[in-house]
């Protein structure tokens, strides 16, 4: 996969960004694997990030930081090569993490303390469960299943959180 690759679903354009972090403060190591950040613009100037632990298909490499342990690094890197370049600002973007245990959180663009402020992602309907897959669907629609489709194309499969 190279650096930014651009996947085509029916009506979204999804790009994708491998990454590492070693340690806070030292820095990305891009087209490397740790994290997949997905990004997808809607048509009325907004966008959703996605940043999937890569470990979800036994692909992060040694040593690298989790993305929750990351996040505002991650963030940062995927919006400004990912979604700045497209002229979308940061208070436009609906970030989502992916996190290791398959696990959904929102993330807000306001931060408390210095840091990125996060809650588990609730299904609009009460039949699916917190955090889930099905409940990113349900806030996200064809954008965020466009973009679950791209991860899992770009990985090779579907993420081993997937079965649960």
């Amino acid at each position: 996969m190279a650096l930014i690759d651009m996947l085509t679903s029916r009506r979204n354009t999804v790009w994708c960004l491998r990454m590492r972090c070693r340690s806070s403060g030292s820095g990305l190591e891009l087209h490397e694997n740790g994290v997949l950040a997905l990004a997808a613009i809607q048509g009325s100037g907004a966008a959703t990030l996605l940043l999937a632990d890569m470990s979800l298909w036994s692909r992060r490499d040694p040593g690298t930081l989790s993305l929750t342990a990351a996040i505002d690094e991650y963030v940062k890197a995927a919006y400004q090569r990912l979604i700045a370049t497209r002229g979308v600002p940061m208070d436009r973007v609906r970030i989502v993490e992916w996190d290791a245990c398959g696990n959904f959180d929102f993330f807000a663009t306001t931060t408390v303390g210095g840091y990125l402020t996060h809650m588990p992602v609730f299904g609009l309907s009460r039949t699916s469960m917190p955090r889930s897959r099905e409940a990113f669907i349900s806030w996200t629609g064809a954008t965020g299943a466009a973009l679950l489709s791209s991860a899992e194309h770009a990985m090779g499969g579907p993420a081993l959180s997937a079965a649960r």
